[in-house]
Order: structure tokens, then C-alpha cells, then sequence
């Protein structure tokens, strides 16, 4: 059982320590190794859990005032630019107008 455990701490860590290499990270993010560790152990483990920093680099908040345009700004861009990996690299926008249903008529009454 012991030799389990190990197995797991070195691929953990050894993972921790290849995704610290500059060759591995994005020019301009600021990641710490805590961040490298997590996705390391996520990995290993397959969850599949990754930690996000996008918001944070793309977008600035400099006040409460501009945080709803910010935030508009962020769901146009995630519905219409982002492309996303479950919906074959198209932003969403895009796999409705090619996938969804055509014409289709919402009621309005309640």
C-alpha cells in the first residue's frame, strides 16, 4: 500500500516540477508552483481540475462602476469569440447558428 502512495506523491511532484518549466507556461501568466502542484495532483488523480487566471489577465478592475460592463464584456466574449472544446473548438454563438434549431418561435405568453 505504501508503494502506492509513493508512486503517487512522485508522479504528483515530478508533474508539479515539469509544469514549472518555462517551456510549459504561458508567456504573461503568474503562476505560482502551488497552481502547478494543484494541476499536477488534479492530473494524477483525473479529475481534471485546472485553475483559471483568464479573468484576471484580460480584464481589469478598477472600480465598482465598470464591473457590469466588465462582466458583459466577459459573456459576449465567452459566447461569441472563446472557442470551446465541447462544442468542436466553436465559440457558442457559432455551434447554435450551425447546429441549432432554425426558426424557432418563442411564446410569449406565461
Amino acid at each position: 500500500m505504501a508503494i502506492i502512495a509513493f508512486s503517487f506523491l512522485s508522479v504528483i511532484l515530478i508533474g508539479s516540477v515539469l509544469l514549472s518549466l518555462p517551456y510549459a507556461t504561458k508567456e504573461g501568466t503568474n503562476l505560482t508552483y502551488f497552481d502547478h502542484l494543484f494541476t499536477s495532483t488534479s492530473a494524477t488523480c483525473v479529475t481534471g481540475l485546472f485553475t483559471v487566471t483568464e479573468i484576471f489577465i484580460d480584464f481589469k478592475i478598477n472600480d465598482c462602476g465598470n464591473v457590469p460592463d466588465l462582466v458583459e464584456h466577459y459573456i459576449e466574449f465567452l459566447n461569441e469569440e472563446r472557442p470551446a472544446y465541447a462544442l468542436g473548438y466553436l465559440a457558442p454563438k457559432a455551434y447554435k447558428e450551425m447546429h441549432g434549431p432554425k426558426n424557432r418561435k418563442v411564446s410569449t405568453k406565461c
